[in-house]
């Protein structure tokens, strides 16, 4: 399935204790890595829960003691293989 990620630019412009931003070619390349390791791991699937707790773990390893500079919100959509049928 697919994901689709929204989330304010708190994350992106979010700079390291050296001053460098996030960017969103960062996070895409933290996203893009982490599902590829959750489809090995699950057999084809994602979890969207543990793709979420992955991402704001890359989040916290690349900011480390930096302040953060801006309100950070998100949101993971999931969409499945299959649409279940209406009943």
């Amino acid at each position: 399935g697919d994901f689709l990620l929204l989330m304010s630019d708190g994350f992106t412009e979010q700079r390291n204790p050296e001053k460098e931003e996030i960017g969103p070619e960062r996070i895409q390349t933290w996203l893009s890595e982490e599902r590829e390791l959750l489809v090995e791991k699950n057999r084809g699937k994602v979890n969207v829960k543990e793709l979420a707790e992955k991402f704001i773990l890359r989040f916290r390893e690349y900011c480390r003691n930096a302040a953060i500079g801006d309100d950070l919100s998100f949101l993971f959509l999931y969409c499945g293989d299959s649409i279940p049928e209406a009943s």
